[in-house]
């Protein structure tokens, strides 16, 4: 067996959230999905159905205050590339796992106010 080597720059914490992907550069369509892990780089979800590599998506996460320590929940709208495809059978329908790489994100609130960043800028920043 050959050896595989880490390519990840950025911590992975499991952590399960459901959302919706929505395709960009297709008409996909809202795909049901559960995130399987996160880091400041990307999202691993489990999908339903298989989203092309290279497919731009848009998802919105929120982080309940049990994760956060603050009320209300924080909302933050990811958009980002689907960088890998693989079938991984799961529960409920759930038959793909689909990594995504973030590309920039804002973070959102009650009023539908937002703040838009680049994932290189909040890399620098923490």
């Amino acid at each position: 067996m050959i050896p595989r080597t880490e390519k990840r720059t950025h911590r992975r914490f499991p952590l399960t959230l459901s959302t919706e992907l929505k395709g960009l550069t297709t008409n996909l369509g809202l795909i049901d999905s559960q995130t399987l892990d996160v880091s400041a780089g990307g999202v691993l979800f489990r999908v339903k159905q298989a989203i092309p590599v290279g497919e731009n998506v848009q998802f919105l996460l929120k982080f309940g205050p049990d994760l956060t320590m603050t009320s209300p929940a924080l909302l933050i709208r990811f958009w980002g590339s689907v960088v890998r495809v693989e079938r991984r059978p799961g529960p409920a329908g759930f038959e793909h796992a689909v990594a995504v790489n973030i590309q920039r994100y804002e973070f959102m609130n009650s009023e539908s106010q937002s703040s838009t960043r680049e994932r290189a800028t909040v890399s620098a920043q923490g």
